[in-house]
């Protein structure tokens, strides 16, 4: 609680319209992380909007949290994919805030679409979105990248096409460390579960507790697919196995 009261005091969010660095203009807050804040920004270099991320208070004095806010901008300037933000600048607010500029991907967030929009996707709509989403996940893992983080808030529906943002808990890994993939795989599986449930329709017997497995009008073969995501049954050894078995049951879903 002491802790608490004192980071409140001790951080304050930036001010709107205030001027960072003599280049950017604070628009408007966007978000409170544990590891950052983020705000919207207008770059007068770029002459564009872009997202400003600063480091909080409590992570700046912890060299193993510094280094994370570091490997995050490391990991941003290895991607150069149109479905991810771009890296743009890093530096410090009056000496001692670190922050760092990145892109900003104009769109909904898968979130926003399922829960504020009600959108409806059907079985065979699902299974397209998730390869969609699986070439993005393989592109990180072939770049030795796990995400780590992915939630339908970290979606972007960018002219119906998904994108990936929020790489603050993202890790580098190489080739002999495959198990960390399934951070990814286990968060196509909850992603998918969500667009599952966008077509549930709620009954009397609805009150009672009961699992995806249970609620779901699924297939034996999808439920099995998702169970193997999130590693309820023989995990996926990689994206290669998942397209397979994502492709295998759109299949079945154009014979319907």
């Amino acid at each position: 609680m002491l802790l608490s009261k004192l980071l409140k005091h001790i951080e304050k969010p930036l001010e709107t319209n205030s001027i960072i660095n003599n280049r950017y203009k604070i628009i408007s807050f966007l978000a409170k992380g544990g590891y950052g804040y983020t705000y919207m920004a207008f770059d007068h270099v770029k002459n564009a909007e872009v997202v400003l991320k600063t480091l909080r208070f409590h992570k700046r004095i912890i060299k193993k949290e510094y280094q994370r806010f570091q490997q995050e901008q490391k990991i941003l300037q290895r991607i150069e994919h149109a479905s991810f933000p771009s890296f743009y600048d890093s530096g410090f607010i009056h000496g001692k805030i670190p922050y760092f500029t990145m892109e900003f991907k104009s769109g909904k967030t898968l979130e926003k679409c399922l829960f504020d929009e009600q959108s409806k996707w059907n079985d065979k709509q699902t299974f397209y979105f998730g390869l969609q989403l699986l070439e993005l996940i393989e592109y990180l893992h072939t770049n030795h990248i796990v995400h780590r983080d992915l939630h339908i808030p970290n979606i972007i529906m960018v002219n119906s096409h998904p994108s990936i943002i929020d790489f603050g808990l993202a890790t580098l890994c190489d080739q002999n460390k495959p198990t960390l993939h399934q951070y990814d795989f286990a968060g196509l599986g909850n992603i998918l579960l969500f667009l599952f449930y966008s077509t549930y329709e709620l009954s009397n017997d609805n009150n009672k507790e009961r699992s995806w497995q249970d609620e779901l009008p699924l297939s034996s073969d999808a439920k099995l697919i998702i169970k193997r995501l999130l590693a309820i049954e023989e995990p996926f050894k990689d994206c290669n196995q998942i397209k397979n078995a994502f492709q295998q049951q759109l299949r079945i879903e154009e014979e319907k």
